[in-house]
């Protein structure tokens, strides 16, 4: 038991009691006594005898408010619940701007609101609003409250008490926690990152806090901030493979793709809930580095588990364009309309499988698969779009660019048709059309991006080269990291062998934004063989083939490459692959007659 001569001393000094009575007075003096005896009986769970005692104090000190409180505390942890309310609301009556016993009341009330009483929430509720009426920086009131409020799904009242709280204590790492999925519930997200963002910076977040504002940073597509703080919530728990999984998505979005593909291989491995988010997350990874057997092996894999039948559209979805990439046009088809069949209100999966139609030169089934979709959904733009490119590629040009402009009409924003039917007139060489679509557009919105860069590789395609240059010259004044520009424009000098270091830089820079671009890295190959640097010219350009398996270009400066090398055989088999590939027939004869020489030059070798 609890020593009576080191309780008592320490206890007289620290509680305060009211009453008329002056101090020295001997009925006081042993209503402290038995207050003493009573909280020592407490503290033992000896809750019989500390009531007696607590009863005796009051007999002493009928109208100390602090003693009918702490007799009530008593009662209420000795079940008497009753009597712990009927204490409460004497000592109320005592002293009505008291918050101890609203207090206590609303603690009696949350622990019983299971009963059979109604409504004991509601007066809880009232209790605790009281305390804050009396007190407004009573920290425990308000935390009671804002769990209240989240109870009853009143989300703007917990936010607002949990803001509160946090003013009052700004290192209470719960409150900011709820306060931030009550304002998720009330539908801000973003005021949702604040608050999580501050308990951060209070020093105040706990591993759920950086899971959810993880959470939210990859919903709203900051994925180096997600990367930030799910990596310090797998530093606080290194063992939840859920941050895990999150951590590998947020470094795949930044296109850290080793370090995640490090964390995804240690999940697949181990017998954990995040194996099959895992799988198709590597499986993403792969396709975009050109491991593209592999990928299709883990998307199939990712399919025959059990998780995968609430996504099986999107995992099919993925798996046919690692297929269309590969250049596996019909398995790629196939996987598209089992997407379609498995959700046929997909605009995604449709649009897909008609752009995979055209692709495998099955334009009419492509032209009828859209036209049936303009009819459910023609009043979206990728659904417009998509008809006028097949109906072109059919062989319906003017009708193809008609549905653009009649659709354009009705639009607020007509950039994107403008620059659908001006890419429309580019594969069918018509360049003159082409530039006066964009530049029409261009009168409506002079400071497009998309726009500028478009008409440059127009005019780049009609060899105005200083013109060209001049408009991707204007995008990268306004934004310098377009790496679509920098590519674009650093092949333009490249391929004419002009400012070779210059044209270098640029693509540098835009490999630097997006090192798994094949064409990029195909135009850096193409620099440094312009430069007559062999070997960095020959680890892009093989890097650029590895990701682009089917593109007669890449193929062709490969051949180039190895003839330049005087390695004919090398030459002759990647010119080979060029005359396969190659979609228009002035490239494939150019092609075919280079690989006519190097056969020469090859059996001039063997001789």
């Amino acid at each position: 038991m609890t020593s009576m001569k080191s309780f008592l001393p320490t206890l007289f000094l620290g509680v305060l009691l009211t009453g008329t009575v002056a101090a020295q007075d001997k009925n006081l003096a042993e209503s402290y006594y038995h207050f003493a005896l009573a909280k020592m009986h407490s503290l033992d769970k000896q809750y019989a005898d500390a009531n007696v005692h607590y009863q005796k104090a009051i007999e002493l000190n009928p109208n100390s408010a602090e003693l009918h409180v702490q007799y009530a505390l008593s009662l209420w942890e000795s079940q008497n619940i009753r009597e712990a309310v009927l204490q409460c609301q004497k000592a109320i009556e005592m002293d009505a701007d008291d918050p101890a016993p609203h207090y206590l009341l609303g603690r009696i009330y949350v622990a019983f609101k299971e009963s059979s009483q109604p409504n004991m929430l509601d007066k809880a509720l009232a209790e605790f609003e009281r305390v804050i009426e009396l007190d407004k920086n009573h920290a425990a009131a308000l935390d009671a409250l804002g769990r209240l409020y989240v109870a009853k799904e009143n989300w703007a009242k917990a936010s607002q008490v949990f803001g509160q709280l946090n003013r009052v204590n700004p290192g209470y790492s719960n409150a900011y926690y709820l306060r931030g999925v009550a304002e998720l519930r009330l539908g801000n997200p973003q005021e949702a990152m604040k608050v999580l963002e501050a308990a951060v910076q209070a020093q105040a977040a706990e591993i759920d806090h950086l899971k959810l504002l993880g959470s939210l940073y990859l919903q709203f597509r900051m994925p180096a901030k997600a990367a930030e703080t799910l990596r310090l919530a797998s530093e606080t728990d290194p063992r939840d493979p859920q941050i895990k999984l999150e951590l590998a998505k947020a470094l795949r979005q930044t296109k850290k793709y080793p370090e995640a593909m490090e964390i995804l291989g240690e999940l697949v491995k181990g017998e954990t809930d995040a194996e099959f988010d895992a799988t198709v997350e590597m499986a993403q990874i792969q396709a975009v580095t050109g491991r593209r057997q592999e990928a299709i092996e883990n998307f199939r894999k990712a399919l025959e588990m059990k998780e995968s039948e609430e996504f099986r559209p999107l995992i099919l979805g993925n798996l046919g364009l690692v297929y269309q990439d590969s250049g596996q046009h019909e398995k790629a088809i196939e996987s598209y309309r089992q997407a379609v069949d498995l959700q046929p209100e997909s605009v995604e999966n449709r649009l897909r499988l008609v752009y995979a139609l055209k692709e495998a030169g099955k334009t009419q089934e492509a032209v009828d698969q859209a036209g049936e979709m303009m009819r459910a959904k023609g009043d979206q733009d990728d659904v417009i779009i998509a008809y006028s490119q097949v109906l072109a590629a059919n062989g319906q040009l003017e009708k193809g660019v008609a549905v653009l402009t009649e659709n354009a009409t009705k639009k607020s924003d007509a950039e994107r048709f403008a620059l659908a039917a001006s890419q429309i007139y580019i594969e069918h060489k018509k360049y003159d059309e082409a530039e006066k679509a964009i530049r029409r557009a261009l009168e409506q919105k002079p400071d497009s991006l998309n726009l500028l860069f478009q008409l440059g590789a127009v005019l780049e395609r009609q060899e105005e080269y200083t013109d060209a240059e001049t408009n991707f010259k204007k995008v990268l004044e306004k934004e310098p990291g377009h790496a679509g520009v920098l590519n674009y424009l650093g092949y333009m000098l490249a391929d004419r062998g002009i400012r070779l270091e210059e044209a270098l830089g640029y693509i540098k820079k835009a490999v630097e934004i997006e090192p798994y671009n094949g064409a990029y890295l195909d135009s850096l190959g193409w620099a440094y063989f312009k430069l007559n640097q062999f070997e960095p010219a020959e680890l892009h350009l093989k890097q650029a083939a590895q990701i682009v398996v089917d593109d007669a270009t890449i193929f062709e400066h490969l051949g180039d490459l190895y003839r330049k090398l005087e390695r004919y055989g090398e030459a002759g088999a990647y010119y080979e692959k060029s005359v396969s590939n190659a979609k228009e027939t002035d490239e494939r004869k150019r092609v075919q007659s280079k690989l006519n020489g190097v056969k020469k030059l090859l059996a001039q070798q063997r001789q």
